[in-house]
């Protein structure tokens, strides 16, 4: 009869043994890391910080449905390579976090047309346009 046996060899059967053992002892020092991290306050911190950011989701709601989807058209935009997020401020050329402010409106056909702000100068953007 040709062709490979159905059964394993000793050799075949050793090595299957040993990455299992290898696979499991890996899960088993995992989730021992785990548990030993979710004791410790930068964990407790990190658990106090994602339930503040489910705030956020409720605080989303009161955003218009198009803010919604221009944000997310300029993060795809961004992240496809379709646009490039500059790494200086186009309003006073400052090279800390540059955010992308739509300063036209959040209709659909400018959903991309934006304005790469530091967060100070953006901030005083939506100031800026609030008191007018």
């Amino acid at each position: 009869m040709a062709g490979k046996s159905k059964y394993l060899t000793d050799k075949e059967r050793d090595e299957a043994r040993q990455l299992s053992v290898a696979r499991y002892n890996a899960s088993a020092k995992r989730l021992a890391t785990a548990r030993r991290y979710g004791t410790t306050e930068k964990a407790k911190e990190a658990q106090r910080r994602y339930r503040q950011g489910l705030k956020y989701d409720e605080r989303r709601e009161s955003y218009s449905p198009n803010q919604l989807r221009a944000w997310t058209a300029i993060r795809y935009a961004v992240k496809s390579g379709k646009i490039e997020r500059p790494t200086i401020c186009q309003e006073c050329g400052g090279q800390r976090r540059i955010e992308a402010h739509h300063h036209n409106g959040y209709e659909r056909l400018r959903w991309l047309d934006v304005r790469w702000l530091c967060g100070e100068c953006h901030v005083a953007a939506h100031a800026k346009y609030s008191r007018h």
